[in-house]
């Protein structure tokens, strides 16, 4: 009887974890299955070498959630990969402002920007090193004494974006549930800034700015 009970218990334990499903979560926000996550891997392999980086797992239910960050090194001379690359490709070039709309619904044009320069900072409220640059960009808005424009774009609703700003302060405009215009714009490192001049033209493209702070400050006192 109790080998009979040992090899149900077995037979149970192996049929849970056989309908266990695994999901991977990017740091993008976005969730994908295996078969997707794969595919992904595999249309990135002409960048380089791709390795899933784990950070953690979730168990809910039947499902496994993976928190997962791709890092690709490139065959060349092994660098890491460069997520803004393609993004710098684009210095010198007008940013498409019509893409995207204000909270009151109407588009964002070059007449909002009011004749300054523009600092666009991309995160979304669940990123990590987004929240941790916030004070910096908080500071660096206070410093420009309303000389300089600063909007945050995310891909998050409002309602979550509401939620998140009664508890930290991020003091710039903000445009939500632009996840189209995100995609659009193949951004899938975050934080990204993007820095604007008066007239809407891309002057440079930074990513972490625990890191690049002094850059854009550098390149504020050259655009304003």
């Amino acid at each position: 009887m109790k080998k009979l009970l040992i090899l149900i218990t077995i037979f149970l334990s192996l049929t849970a974890v056989a309908q266990e499903e695994t999901f991977y979560l990017l740091p993008n926000g976005e969730i994908m299955n295996e078969a997707s996550f794969d595919k992904l891997k595999a249309s990135l392999k002409d960048m380089g070498d791709v390795k899933a980086d784990f950070i953690s797992t979730i168990r809910r239910n039947d499902s496994v959630i993976k928190r997962t960050k791709l890092v690709i090194t490139e065959k060349s001379d092994r660098k890491p990969f460069d997520p803004f690359a393609i993004h710098r490709e684009k210095i010198g070039e007008k940013f498409v402002l019509e893409d995207f709309k204000k909270a009151d619904g109407s588009v964002l044009t070059l007449k909002d920007l009011d004749g300054k320069s523009t600092v666009l900072n991309f995160w979304f409220t669940s990123c990590a090193p987004c929240i941790s640059e916030m004070p910096k960009l908080n500071s660096l808005k206070k410093q420009m004494r309303g000389d300089v424009n600063f909007i945050a774009i995310t891909f998050n609703e409002k309602s979550r974006v509401d939620e998140f700003l009664k508890t930290t302060k991020f003091d710039f405009d903000h445009i939500t549930d632009a996840r189209k215009q995100i995609d659009s714009l193949r951004i899938q490192a975050f934080p990204m800034t993007i820095l604007l001049d008066k007239n809407g033209f891309i002057k440079n493209v930074y990513g972490d700015l625990t890191y690049q702070m002094n850059d854009l400050k550098s390149d504020l006192r050259k655009v304003m």
